[in-house]
């Protein structure tokens, strides 16, 4: 809801007093209370309308509209090939080897949460 516009410009481009003025305010003293209480119940309060934020999920689909994300992708699906065996390896590696962390004896039961004094 918004005042109409009263000169020939718009009131952003003019003099504030004369704006003020022409929506009859005396900037010195400004509206009474009966004055304020009527323009709010004619016009609303002094609010800007928001729009709704964009979804996190729309952002990052919004990204994938621009083709020169493929050739990143690709890019970056080639950087990673190499690496996915010693991944793979690695995993396989510590989860057998997890048992005998504890300097070549395998844990028993109760000592999971025990640590080492050495």
């Amino acid at each position: 809801m918004s005042a109409p516009v009263v000169g020939p410009l718009d009131p952003s481009l003019r003099d504030g007093f004369d704006v003020a003025r022409d929506l009859g305010v005396d900037p010195a003293v400004g509206l009474s209370s009966t004055d304020a209480a009527r323009r709010l119940g004619a016009e609303g309060p002094d609010e800007l309308q928001q729009e709704s934020p964009v979804p996190l999920w729309r952002k990052v689909l919004a990204q994938f509209r621009n083709p020169l994300i493929y050739p990143l992708l690709v890019a970056i699906a080639i950087a990673l090939l190499p690496w996915m065996p010693r991944v793979r390896r690695a995993c396989t590696i510590e989860h057998t080897a997890a048992p005998f962390a504890d300097h070549g004896r395998p844990r028993r039961r109760g000592d999971v949460n025990r640590v080492h004094q050495g």
